[in-house]
């Protein structure tokens, strides 16, 4: 499978980085017992493991696609913008920290936010907790 994507990537002139390739099986509702995180894929003669979650354009996927695993990375964002924007509160404008708001806090909640449909309702708290 992989050689296939790579042979494809090559033929419309991309490379497989397989330094920075992850590899991850998005599950469904099967037996818990069985356990496909022991596969091995070898690109290029190196064995990459099956990670349980991968990152693409910061987005971090797990298997479920359930999206537990960004949604603190964003609340966490959110917060370390939020506490920026408190030091330097009092020589803001209110009109200035509107648009700073709307800006670093909105643009990481919107980012994707297609992806978040679904989500747990603790999830969705946390994430409106954030935007208010």
């Amino acid at each position: 499978c992989v050689e296939h994507i790579r042979i494809w990537m090559a033929q419309n002139l991309l490379k497989l980085n397989a330094g920075k390739t992850e590899v991850m099986v998005l599950e469904g509702k099967r037996d818990p017992n069985e356990s496909l995180t022991e596969i091995n894929i070898v690109p290029d003669n190196k064995a990459t493991a099956v990670s349980p979650t991968a990152r693409n354009l910061g987005v971090i996927f797990d298997p479920y696609l359930s999206m537990t695993e960004n949604v603190p990375k964003i609340v966490q964002s959110c917060n370390l913008q939020l506490v920026n924007m408190w030091r330097v509160a009092g020589k803001l404008t209110r009109q200035l920290k509107v648009k700073l708001v709307s800006t670093l806090i909105h643009s990481r909640i919107d980012f994707c936010s297609a992806l978040l449909n679904g989500i747990s309702v603790k999830d969705k708290q946390r994430l409106q907790k954030v935007q208010n």
